[in-house]
């Protein structure tokens, strides 16, 4: 590292003026307490030398007095040394606080997951109110970050050369100390080796496409070894807080792989399946397929599998949110006891897989388990409240009616009591119960006991429970094959998907008798 830096000088300024004026470079930003010059004046000494530059004032935050101002810096002359020293070393090694692709610059991406994590919480819980009020038209943490200290790659790497060699930061120190736990295990582990790189780390990152659309994504993994099932598979890859050690129990979701039979687990072994938790599908996608343009999804997609029937490459992925419209507008953060059981799940796709996909044999046993429990759930015998929530059943899509349809099956409406064929919220409206319904908004898209009263909702006739099994989980054979195996496994399956493979028994029998798959592995076919 010396050597790297042997032509830098280090240069005290009285502010960044004196900088700008003795460099001929461009001031940087009154907030910047250190700042570089690629060389010296010209026709002297320093002309050859790179310039570390440290300021004895800089324009910065104080909590003494909640505001911005000109202060004395010259306590922080060490760390700022070290920060201007980062700098440099990092222009001098090839920029690795940039977004690169190839070759991957893990730095960068570990700072693109502090800015995804430290922009999840509202600024007063990252920062405090005063600083909040201070910017009221600043929407993010980060955004706070930059107006106060500076947010950008280079910026950031900067403030961790400088944390390796010196804490006093003073109040930057906070937000260095308390989000920036991906760039401080990065740096702490994998740049100044104490200790050593005790796991791999790995990443990719997807520039964005500008004539796709489809966003840029960055994507960092820190492998853990695991008790969950036989090498090489007692691995599992994090890639959603890889270093930040408060989140740790997430990387306990091997243990719903560990509780299957041995023999599964020596399957999964001998294929090379290897376990993921990502953020979402695109991250999934952009680390083991190296795109990052988005496919369509269904509601509730936890997890996702790649190479099952190539045979290449076996990941099976938990994710940290899952997508509720296609356009990535809407997600639903997946609660934390489902990623044992979504890799249950996804596994269950890889051992189809590896099995020859058995879920897709037309004239087999399974085959004719789907046919025999979809022709049961739409019988009269099963109800929507059988097999889905109340919520579920109350969505719009569950209705083999409009709600325009449903509200001119009514007979007499406008002489009838408001709160018994309409909504609370729809009857505090004004005008006759016809207007009030007329003028209730959005109401094609909201759920029927936001519009109808319960009576109303309960009667309406609905589609049949196989249509709400496909809008709400899925009916692929392929799914069914592995929500059947999700359900029957020993870590329990997510109630939900419980109370609806209750009434699909055939399946669960499936696994359960054909032999038992969890006992004895590879079914008999047909």
């Amino acid at each position: 590292m010396k050597t790297t830096l042997a032509d830098v000088e280090i240069m005290i300024f009285q502010n960044r003026s004196d900088f700008a004026s003795f460099t001929g470079e461009t001031a940087p930003a009154p907030k910047y307490m250190a700042w570089t010059a690629p060389d010296g004046p010209s026709g002297t000494s320093l002309s050859s030398k790179r310039i570390a530059a440290v300021f004895a004032e800089a324009s910065l935050w104080s909590t003494a007095d909640d505001q911005v101002a000109t202060r004395n810096i010259t306590a922080l002359y060490d760390v700022n040394v070290m920060q201007a020293i980062g700098r440099h070393y990092d222009q001098l090694t090839g920029n690795p606080s940039q977004l690169s692709s190839s070759p991957v610059h893990l730095f960068a991406n570990a700072v693109v997951y502090d800015q995804f994590w430290a922009d999840r919480e509202d600024i007063e819980q990252v920062w405090d109110s005063d600083i909040k009020a201070a910017y009221p038209n600043l929407d993010t943490p980060w955004q706070i970050l930059d107006e106060l200290y500076g947010g950008h790659f280079a910026d950031i790497y900067a403030f961790q050369f400088a944390q390796e060699f010196s804490s006093n930061y003073g109040h930057l120190n906070g937000f260095i100390n308390s989000w920036l736990k991906e760039t401080t295990g990065y740096r702490f582990h994998e740049i100044f080796m104490h200790p050593s790189p005790s796991r791999p780390v790995s990443g990719t990152y997807i520039p964005a496409n500008l004539i796709t659309g489809a966003p840029g994504i960055a994507v960092l993994c820190v492998e853990y070894e695991l008790s969950a099932y036989d090498a090489p598979a007692d691995i599992l890859y994090d890639c959603v807080r890889p270093y930040n050690s408060t989140y740790g129990g997430q990387r306990q979701s091997g243990q719903g792989i560990d509780a299957l039979e041995p023999v599964l687990k020596n399957e999964l072994s001998s294929n090379h399946v290897k376990l993921y938790i990502m953020i979402d599908i695109d991250h999934h996608q952009a680390y083991h397929l190296g795109t990052s343009s988005p496919q369509p999804l269904a509601t509730n997609a936890w997890g996702f599998s790649t190479g099952v029937d190539s045979g290449s490459n076996r990941a099976s992925s938990a994710f940290w949110r899952a997508w509720t419209k296609a356009d990535r507008s809407e997600f639903v953060t997946t609660p934390g006891n489902y990623y044992n059981t979504t890799l249950v799940h996804e596994v269950g796709h890889q051992l189809d897989g590896i099995w020859n996909r058995i879920s897709g044999m037309q004239g087999s046993n399974f085959a004719t388990a789907v046919f025999d429990d979809l022709s049961h759930i739409d019988s009269s015998a099963v109800t929507c409240l059988d097999m889905f929530t109340q919520i579920e059943c109350n969505h719009p899509a569950s209705f083999s009616q409009t709600y325009s349809t449903i509200f001119a099956g009514i007979s007499n409406p406008d002489s009838q009591t408001c709160t018994d064929i309409l909504s609370s919220e729809v009857c505090s409206l004004p005008g006759t119960n016809t207007d009030k319904f007329n003028t209730y908004p959005d109401r094609d898209e909201q759920h029927c006991d936001k519009v109808f009263s319960s009576s109303i909702c309960q009667n309406a006739d609905r589609v049949g429970n196989s249509v709400i099994m496909s809008r709400v989980w899925s009916i692929d054979p392929q799914e069914l094959w592995s929500y059947a195996f999700q359900v029957t496994a020993p870590a329990p399956a997510p109630n939900i998907l419980e109370r609806a493979m209750d009434d699909m028994s055939n399946l669960t029998g499936y696994m359960e008798t054909n032999p038992d798959v969890h006992s004895n592995g590879e079914p008999s076919v047909p």
